[in-house]
């Protein structure tokens, strides 16, 4: 499986991952990454780590 670029990130509608608004945050529950893009945690319930489905395109 390749990586994803931010590219083909804006392409991805609905899911867990989406791009900040033109602001840069996130909605209510997203975390913003380091590669910025938002990943839905249920507001830190359901943190990202190592192993988890989201964890390399948050964090390369």
């Amino acid at each position: 499986m390749r990586k994803l670029t931010k590219k083909d990130l804006m392409k991805i509608n609905g899911g867990n991952i989406r791009p900040p608004d033109a602001n840069g945050n996130c909605p209510a529950g997203w975390y913003l990454c380091p590669s910025n893009i938002c990943v839905y945690d249920k507001g830190g319930q359901n943190p990202i780590v190592p192993g988890s489905p989201h964890y390399n395109a948050c964090f390369g």
